[in-house]
């Protein structure tokens, strides 16, 4: 979770993540994916911005 976030922060300055995307991607349960992203969350690695108009859940780095 974090090196598939990561690659789009440092590209994009923002990761745009829908659920679905990254439990294909990353082949992990959606519990993990959701555990995994709890951390960063909690841990000030990643902050929420909103939702796009797809759906996509909007991270972007602290400070952004």
């Amino acid at each position: 979770m974090a090196a598939l976030m990561a690659g789009m922060l440092t590209a994009q300055g923002e990761a745009r993540v829908r659920m679905e995307e990254v439990v294909g991607r990353t082949g992990l349960p959606q519990e993990k994916v959701l555990a995994a992203l709890r951390l960063l969350l909690r841990h000030n690695c990643v902050r929420q911005r909103g939702v796009d108009a797809e759906g996509a859940q909007v991270y972007v780095l602290p400070g952004a």
